[in-house]
């Protein structure tokens, strides 16, 4: 159900997901829908991490079925769009996403496009320009500083 994905996130590839219309889906029960597509990776982020990426979201269905487009991050979940929010058959039209991590997280980044209360009509999520900017954790970067320093020591009796 998804295409050209770019594997581990990185690069410029981009991905179509589709909630439904006799596509091979899973049960989106666990966001709140009925079926659709959930491209996941898991990730271990610390503090100060950033994930961005641009999307699109066209929804293919109508009021009162409101199919949606989630993002997941660990237990955190962001609604991008819904047909509640562009209407019958709307369309978002490309959009940035961009959030810094308050707080390490491990686990799994989703991106989810779910059919909501029917399974007929399918609403399609377009991702591009996944980007993950990790951050190092603490220890690594004292390790890192403790290292610089010990060589900043070592130059400096050199020229000594």
């Amino acid at each position: 159900n998804q295409s050209g994905v770019a594997v581990g996130f990185t690069g410029t590839t981009g991905a179509t997901l589709v909630s439904g219309n006799n596509q091979s889906v899973t049960s989106t029960s666990a966001f709140g829908g009925t079926y659709g597509t959930t491209l996941s990776q898991n990730f271990s982020l610390g503090a100060g991490s950033t994930v961005s990426f641009q999307w699109d979201f066209h929804a293919g269905d109508y009021v009162p079925y409101y199919d949606f487009a989630d993002l997941v991050i660990g237990s955190q979940v962001f609604n991008l769009a819904s047909v509640a929010t562009v209407g019958s058959y709307g369309d978002t039209g490309w959009q940035s996403f961009s959030y810094t991590l308050g707080s390490a997280v491990t686990g799994p980044i989703e991106f989810v496009v779910s059919n909501y209360a029917d399974n007929s009509v399918s609403s399609t999520l377009n991702i591009s320009n996944v980007n993950v900017s990790a951050v190092p954790e603490s220890t690594n970067l004292a390790l890192m500083m403790a290292g610089m320093g010990l060589l900043g020591v070592v130059a400096r009796r050199r020229k000594a």
